[in-house]
């Protein structure tokens, strides 16, 4: 990978950038075929592109922020892991490793670039890793196959035999003594084995097609009597029948197991009409790259070139009806400006993907189509025409069609959950609301309601909020959902209420906005007891960082995911050292063991524990520490984990009373 996208994946990984400056580069590097990832120095994802995402099978979304040893697994971490160090401390390094994953094993391609921060110092570095399982595997077929033919006589034999290109051998005298149909077939004869010498043309000539070249002296004969070798050297040839062709000779010595000379094989390549063939073969790539539907060819001035027998079908047209007439003979009237749009993007090099539009039959039809074009290039990279494949997506309508009038029957059905349904018409501002629409907003009947109405309704503090929404749904480069909650006026009695509205914007066939429906809840009942959960959570955490002792709480993953101020002023360490099993490298060595079988039996029983260690504090002395730890529970009685209260023993009494503090409390809700 060059530097310019390594400092591209530093980028979006750096300190403070917003989600916004980054999103440019985020999509260029998910168009890699790489994987490309930012780890930090303590190992963990702070960036992973589409590949790497879809390779272990994991959103991207996800994987930022957790340990490589986690994703895609501790078997990857410590094959990867030694290969990290040198990386860490300021070396690039690459190497090649085999890795078990969630298809298999693979061996993979890694490089890893650090990444210095303005003091030199490594914050990370940036992964690169390319998927060689294939490359390797093909050695691998490649050495068997070399083996097989060495050990095989016979397999040889049969394998030239398959071959499509012309292939022949002799022995060290330069008599033929095996050759392939397809070297009968180049010469226009069968030589009879043992008998014909050198070749089985009947004259051959240097490539001007006048100087006679004597058989023993093509490179065939030169290589076999010792002169130098002759790779690919170009030939006229002639054959029985008078006619003649141009080939390249790639002679190749035998050898037996002894490295003695037993004679010579020789490849011939056919290269006649090399330029129509080559032309032909870019032409025919392009068409197959395309579709197996309905396949056209065209200049670029619009002359259908070639018919296959899907257009005939799909069309009415026979081939010899349609090629060499002009491809607007199947467009419509009204949408003939498309062509010189399509063709001028064409010229440029550009593909046109999936593009709907209508055509004409023969019969007067009009046809729902989705055309992809590609452009056509010959062997020299020149624009030549371009290869078009339409696929009927008449049914797709039809089924569009028949969706829009099961709406009404959808929303007899929502009426039913307690949800209200709305329907705004975007070219006239008509708005429209269902019964249980007007129950929420308390809206009698006979009270008709419109866009400014909704917006008269919405809190003011919250207006911009659902404009801002609205917006962004009415873009057209947005997927057209709308979910936003907010809060609203009542009709009736100006009471404020809590709502969730969802929608859907709905385009016309030229992809403008045409309809934006959707349902309103009103969530006022759980937006309340959402709210009394924060205080309550805030309420804790104001106590918890105000009391004397140390006070930690894990969940029930085992990891520990909270410290109070009075532990980390302690210890001197951040939250960030200390959170999941952070903390146990504070914990005296001889007693560590101790609280890790403590923990993991108490975790397993959902029993509180006692437990007395020593841990360092922020001056790296260790000091002795009780730890009286309870369970934590959901309202529904779920374990949730541990919160526990440490203090310092400073004397026999205080371990004493520490000892008595119970070792179950009241379920804590959160």
């Amino acid at each position: 990978m060059d530097s310019a996208r390594i400092d591209q994946v530093k980028f979006i990984a750096g300190n403070g950038s917003e989600p916004g400056d980054t999103g440019f580069f985020s999509i260029l590097l998910d168009k890699a075929t790489c994987s490309i990832l930012y780890v930090t120095r303590d190992f963990r994802y702070k960036y992973a592109n589409k590949v790497y995402a879809d390779w272990i099978g994991i959103p991207a979304v996800e994987i930022a922020g957790r340990q490589v040893k986690e994703l895609p697994g501790y078997e990857v971490f410590a094959a990867v892991k030694d290969h990290m160090g040198p990386s860490l401390k300021g070396n690039e390094v690459q190497n090649e490793i085999e890795v078990l994953y969630r298809h298999g094993r693979a061996f993979v391609e890694a490089s890893y670039t650090p990444d210095f921060d303005e003091d030199g110092v490594v914050r990370g570095y940036v992964v690169i890793l390319n998927d060689v399982t294939r490359k390797k595997q093909t050695e691998r077929d490649l050495q068997n196959k070399q083996q097989e033919l060495k050990n095989s006589r016979e397999h040889y034999e049969k394998l030239l035999a398959m071959l499509p290109a012309a292939v022949y051998t002799t022995d060290k005298n330069g008599y033929i003594t095996f050759y392939n149909e397809a070297a009968a077939r180049l010469w226009g004869r069968h030589p009879v084995i043992g008998k014909d010498k050198w070749s089985g043309f009947s004259k051959i000539y240097k490539p001007d097609g006048v100087t006679l070249v004597p058989f023993d002296a093509i490179p065939m004969a030169i290589l076999l009597k010792g002169g130098r070798k002759i790779p690919g050297e170009e030939l006229l040839v002639e054959r029985g029948d008078g006619s003649r062709g141009n080939v390249l000779a790639n002679p190749e010595l035998l050898y037996d197991s002894d490295g003695n000379i037993t004679g010579a094989i020789n490849m011939l390549l056919d290269v006649t009409g090399k330029k129509e063939a080559d032309e032909y073969r870019a032409q025919l790539a392009a068409i197959v790259q395309s579709s197996d539907d309905v396949i056209i060819s065209k200049t670029l001035e619009g002359i259908i070139t070639s018919w296959n027998e899907s257009a005939e079908r799909l069309f009415g047209y026979k081939k010899e009806e349609i090629v060499g007439q002009s491809i607007t003979k199947l467009i419509p009237a009204d949408r003939l400006d498309e062509e010189p749009k399509i063709l001028e993007r064409l010229k440029k090099g550009e593909r046109v993907d999936h593009f709907e539009t209508k055509r004409i039959s023969k019969d007067g039809k009009i046809i729902d189509l989705s055309l992809t074009i590609s452009p056509v290039k010959d062997i020299h990279g020149n624009i030549i025409g371009a290869s078009k494949i339409a696929r009927d997506i008449s049914q797709q309508k039809e089924a569009a069609k028949l969706a829009h009038e099961n709406e009404e029957r959808f929303r007899m059905a929502v009426e039913a959950t307690g949800l209200g349904t709305w329907d705004l018409e975007l070219s006239t501002g008509k708005l429209e609301w269902s019964n249980e629409c007007r129950r929420i907003y308390q809206v009698p009947a006979d009270v008709e309601v419109n866009l400014d109405f909704f917006v008269k309704h919405v809190y003011p503090e919250d207006r911009q909020q659902v404009e801002d929404e609205m917006k962004k749904a009415l873009e057209l480069s947005s997927d057209g959902n709308y979910d936003t909650s907010f809060r609203i006026l009542r009709y009736s009695d100006k009471q404020l209420r809590w709502i969730r509205a969802q929608g859907k914007v709905f385009v016309d066939e030229h992809q403008q906005p045409e309809r934006f429906i959707g349902t309103v809840l009103d969530i006022t009942k759980e937006r309340m007891q959402q709210e009394e959960l924060i205080e309550s959570v805030e309420l804790f955490q104001t106590m918890a960082e105000n009391v004397p002792a140390m006070i930690w709480m894990s969940g029930s993953d085992k990891f520990n995911d909270y410290f109070n101020k009075t532990w980390l002023e302690f210890t001197g360490r951040t939250l960030a050292e200390e959170s999941n099993e952070g903390w146990l490298n504070g914990v005296h060595v001889d007693d560590r063991q101790k609280c890790i079988e403590t923990y993991n039996q108490s975790l397993k029983e959902q029993k509180g524990f006692y437990l007395e260690y020593r841990l360092r504090r922020y001056d790296g002395k260790y000091r002795w520490v009780a730890d009286n730890s309870v369970p934590r529970y959901s309202k529904d009685g779920s374990f949730l984990g541990f919160i526990s209260a440490s203090i310092e023993i400073r004397s026999r009494t205080a371990n004493s009373c520490l000892k008595q503090y119970p070792t179950h409390l009241p379920p804590l809700y959160g």
